[in-house]
């Protein structure tokens, strides 16, 4: 068990790092050192801050601490996704994705326990909820693997649902992008949501270039409710207006997500709404084939390349995702903390 229960020094801005260690009087200079240590090193060890004097990270190791989580395990798929499972220091567990591509590596993160809003083809949502996680629980996941790969870009898009843990996400982010931290430019960051209409508004004017990705899975509503039981509670119309507000504050498109379910959301009326929902609009429509793990994935392929043709004739742009992982649970909608975790 990694229960810890000193300060934790990886949730820390800048700022907030010169109040925790005010009653050390450090010199300025001492804090900016530290703060690069964690968030440009990645650093989890005192011990490994070779420029502070042993008498110095002795004292630090009584108070605070620089580890939220460990990597327990981690397994390769056969197309070359990396699944790795970490345990917290509460012994609960997350599931995070690294992704490579001839042009980038890309980081899927989780932002809580499980998830509560239960979408029907999603396994997170059927592990249930246990709780957010924390800033630098979210960091944790990006420092550890960075550590093993190359990371360029970077996806909220694993377990749970960013914008219900809206100020750890955030203050995520800005951390990455701290020009004193990692400073990864937004552009190369995407925030998913099933469609939190105050959160993607709030998102729109925090002024962060970021990328964002609005799981819809259907165009009409009544249908919309039957995948996503939680999209009682925001319309359709509410999220589209969201979306625009979103484009015309930030100057950047929307991506729609969106799970091809066969004989369900894959027809030519859902693409008639599908069109009329997008046109004239900066929203493009990312295709996702269903992963359920019982099904042959080439059929699910083919269905989410047929109803990207039905979209094409109508002159959306459309995008059929190439979802990595699935021989290993860790593509879109697999991630799951209960099961057990595959080799």
């Amino acid at each position: 068990m990694l229960l810890n229960t000193k300060t934790d020094l990886i949730d820390c801005t800048l700022k907030e790092l010169e109040v925790q260690l005010a009653a050390y009087s450090l010199p300025a200079y001492r804090i900016r050192q530290l703060y690069h240590a964690i968030h440009k090193n990645f650093a989890t060890d005192f011990n490994a801050i070779t420029t502070f004097p042993a008498s110095l990270r002795d004292s630090l190791e009584q108070s605070f601490s620089l580890k939220t989580a460990e990597i327990v395990k981690e397994v390769s798929a056969k197309d070359g996704a990396v699944k790795y499972l970490l345990r917290l220091t509460d012994d609960n567990y997350i599931e995070s994705v690294y992704i490579p591509s001839a042009e980038r590596g890309t980081l899927c993160i989780s932002t809580m326990v499980g998830c509560p809003y239960g979408c029907t083809f999603c396994a997170s949502g059927k592990a249930g909820f246990k709780r957010n996680l924390t800033t630098s629980e979210i960091l944790t996941q990006f420092y550890l693997i960075s550590r093993k790969n190359k990371i360029t870009n970077i996806v909220y898009m694993g377990m749970g649902e960013p914008l219900a843990n809206y100020n750890n996400v955030v203050k995520s982010v800005r951390m990455i992008a701290d020009k004193d931290g990692r400073n990864m430019s937004p552009r190369h960051i995407t925030i998913s949501t099933v469609g939190i209409v105050d959160g993607i508004k709030n998102l729109a004017n925090e002024k962060l270039p970021l990328n964002l990705a609005v799981s819809l899975h259907s165009p009409f509503q009544t249908e919309r409710e039957k995948i996503i039981p939680s999209a009682k509670t925001f319309s359709i119309n509410d999220i589209i207006n969201a979306c625009h507000y979103y484009i015309n504050r930030t100057g950047r498109k929307v991506a729609f997500e969106y799970t091809v379910i066969p004989d369900v959301n894959d027809r030519t009326a859902d693409a008639d709404e599908l069109y009329k929902l997008t046109k004239n609009s900066q929203i493009m429509i990312n295709l996702i084939p269903l992963n359920d793990g019982k099904t042959n994935m080439r059929e699910h392929v083919q269905r989410a390349k047929d109803f990207a043709n039905l979209l094409r004739e109508r002159e959306r742009e459309v995008v059929v995702r190439n979802s990595r992982g699935n021989d290993i649970y860790a593509a879109c909608g697999q991630l799951q903390i209960f099961r057990p975790f595959r080799a």
